[in-house]
């Protein structure tokens, strides 16, 4: 757990091994973010690594499954081609003898065949060789197709949270607490799947140099509400600026200075799925606008409510009283 430490009169949190923080203390370099803008972490593992391939390939783009079954379809059965060819075309039933190129190209045409287990009819293999050759062929590519079978329902199966942050955070009036400065930024549900039971986590995390060592701290910030059951609209995630927060009398320069980051992560319940989702997001505070509030993004008719989803990011200025 994190443990509070005092240093020149002011409270900072040492992270530990056991703490829940996504990141553990370390010294830091200053301006290398710990997420990215789109949440994934900002770390290249070296060394030894459990993950295996399953892990690696479920986690492609559809665009890379594909590409890398269509190299391996290929590949794998240019190498059967050329066993068959070792075995002569009067191996294969049907086959006629031409030159280098058309027996191995002819080879290939029936090593996908009998991979696929379409098997035209007009070319059969002759003898123990090209028989057992072509068992091991059929075999790979049950096995394969299988395989890609597999990973496309565990890709189809597998919920994404289609959930966009607004580009900005801003200092915005908080209108449940007398329009007095708060930290705010909204999200959206951009698909028609209905999310549930939706949580919001937002940790601070900085760079304090304690006995000459720079060192990353953080701090989870209080919510106006950390939680909703229903998430039909928008939902603008608010911090109270006040004497309790990390963020009181810090000016834009003075936090861009301590290299401060929001670590966001936001997950609930995927209706469609039956599954939980979860959405992680990152801020700079380069991002932010000092003066601002979110412009409404839906409107109200007769018969429905509209969300107009790409006026996520829309804010005007706004000026606070002195």
């Amino acid at each position: 757990m994190a443990k509070k430490i005092n240093h020149k009169n002011k409270i900072k949190y040492d992270v530990s091994e056991t703490d829940d923080s996504v990141f553990l203390q370390a010294k830091e370099i200053p301006g290398v973010r710990l997420l990215k803008p789109d949440g994934s972490f900002n770390i290249e593992r070296r060394g030894l690594s459990d993950s295996n391939m399953y892990e690696r390939i479920v986690n492609f783009s559809w665009t890379k499954i594909i590409l890398a079954f269509l190299l391996f379809y290929f590949f794998i059965n240019a190498i059967f081609a050329l066993l068959f060819l070792s075995c002569g075309t009067e191996s294969i039933n049907g086959m006629e003898s031409g030159t280098l190129w058309e027996n191995y190209t002819g080879m290939l045409y029936f090593s996908i065949q009998t991979f696929t287990t379409v098997g035209y009819g007009h070319l059969n293999p002759v003898g123990s060789t090209a028989n057992l050759i072509s068992a091991f062929v059929a075999f790979t590519g049950l096995i394969s197709f299988a395989l890609l079978t597999g990973l496309s329902f565990a890709k189809f199966s597998k919920p994404e949270a289609h959930i966009i942050f607004s580009k900005n955070i801003l200092i915005a009036p908080n209108p449940l607490k007398n329009e007095k400065p708060s930290l705010q930024f909204r999200i959206v549900n951009t698909s028609k799947n209905q999310l549930i039971d939706m949580e919001a986590r937002v940790t601070i995390t900085w760079l304090e140099e304690v006995d000459g060592t720079l060192k990353r701290m953080f701090e989870r910030l209080d919510l106006e509400l950390e939680s909703i059951h229903l998430f039909p609209l928008n939902w603008t995630i608010i911090h109270m600026i006040d004497k309790r927060s990390p963020l009181y009398e810090l000016t834009k320069e003075q936090m861009i200075s301590k290299n401060m980051e929001l670590l966001i992560l936001v997950k609930g319940f995927d209706d469609t799925y039956s599954q939980k989702i979860h959405s992680k997001r990152s801020y700079s505070f380069s991002d932010l606008v000092d003066g601002a509030r979110f412009i409404s993004m839906y409107e109200h008719t007769h018969s429905n409510t509209v969300l107009h989803l790409t006026q996520i990011h829309n804010f005007e200025p706004y000026q606070f009283d002195d």
